[in-house]
């Protein structure tokens, strides 16, 4: 109880510094990074539901973050890969989901950087079976 107590004055001073810097570099990251975090902890409790709105919240906050938009598509790109065997419609949707954020990232991405490279060779891999899927 007391690390949620932490949390919710993290987030509320980070909104805060926000409302009274608009547009501060290291703010925004940092609230978005909460949000990202978030996700990913929901993710890994089968917590789909809330960790899409999690992943949104962070790309609302800092829409060129890309560890939200790749957690996003590959999010998406999951929950169609799991559908496609009993609702081929419903992961087609899933796999346009992923396709739209997972095209924002890429050019976000540097191939120089080393994290980067891997997650931009992740998305391309996605990507590419994503559109045998949707032919």
């Amino acid at each position: 109880m007391k690390d949620l107590k932490k949390n919710d004055e993290h987030v509320a001073t980070l909104k805060e510094g926000l409302e009274a810097v608009p547009g501060n570099k290291t703010l925004t990251k940092l609230y978005a990074t909460y949000y990202v975090n978030q996700g990913i902890m929901a993710q890994k409790a089968k917590k789909i539901n809330e960790a899409e709105e999690a992943y949104k919240q962070a790309i609302a906050i800092q829409p060129e973050n890309v560890n939200a938009l790749n957690s996003l598509g590959s999010l998406y790109y999951n929950q169609g890969a799991a559908t496609l065997k009993t609702d081929v419609d419903k992961a087609k949707a899933e796999f346009k989901e992923a396709k739209e954020y997972l095209d924002e990232l890429i050019p976000l991405l540097s191939a120089d950087k080393p994290a980067q490279k891997k997650m931009m060779d992740n998305a391309k891999t996605m990507l590419n079976y994503i559109d045998t899927q949707l032919k």
